[in-house]
């Protein structure tokens, strides 16, 4: 499920006649696999500088579990208000498609998220010494790579996979002559990983020999290497 709010404040007390102006409006599905489960936008005042004028959507999608399906639902927000002396106005309106739905993981619900928004994964040692270890990993790499995945402005984003091929492949090309308990980067479970096409000068990836517990995880030093793509 995800949320549409919209909110509206006065810039200016100076209103004259169209003072105690008010507002409403309704959110509905437009398009896709949209399901509606709430409109809430009530009418109320929007000249009132102690009040902010609140509108809430709440959607969800009709894609189910099992299906397979991806979908891009749409939806619509139209407001009025409504002026003492003046009556209600035309209506204003505004669209979105905001969010991507599927089915297309195995062994994972059907959901929705929102592709135009990029997550961050943070490994700090600061909030969590047991990651020490892989945070100076990462840092290493991101240093040292041609690539710099995930370093902004100048490194690009990590894209996941569930692909178990292309992150078995990922995970044979970078931990050559590495022990069994390897930790790579970027992840074996990105698209990026070291059996992504590459050119011949840019090392792929970085690899080091991953601690086997915790205990250690906090207390060995760990090292970057980068590989050539063989």
């Amino acid at each position: 499920m995800w949320e549409q709010d919209i909110l509206l404040s006065p810039t200016s007390a100076a209103w004259g006649t169209a003072a105690g102006t008010t507002i409403n409006g309704v959110y509905t599905c437009t398009g896709g696999p949209c399901n509606l489960v709430q409109s809430d936008f009530p009418m109320q005042p929007v000249n009132d500088p102690a009040h902010i004028a609140h509108g809430e959507g709440d959607f969800g999608t009709t894609v189910t579990t099992g299906s397979g399906a991806v979908g891009f639902p749409a939806h619509r927000l139209d407001w009025w208000f409504y002026g003492p002396g003046y009556g209600q106005s035309t209506n204003g309106s505004a669209q979105w498609s905001t969010a991507r739905c599927d089915d297309t993981t195995a062994g994972v619900p059907a959901g929705c998220a929102n592709p135009f928004y990029t997550p961050y994964l943070i490994f700090s040692e600061n909030t969590n010494p047991l990651v020490g270890p892989v945070a100076e990993h990462i840092y290493n790499a991101q240093k040292t790579l041609p690539s710099h995945w995930g370093v902004e402005p100048a490194g690009k984003p990590l894209t996941r996979t569930t692909d178990d091929q292309v992150r078995n492949d990922n995970r044979r090309i970078a931990c050559v002559g590495v022990p069994p308990s390897c930790d790579e980067f970027p992840f074996a479970s990105t698209w990026e990983g070291a059996a992504a096409p590459h050119p011949a000068t840019a090392p792929p990836s970085a690899c080091r020999t991953a601690p086997k517990t915790h205990k250690a995880a906090s207390s060995t030093p760990s090292t970057s290497k980068p590989r050539h793509q063989p």
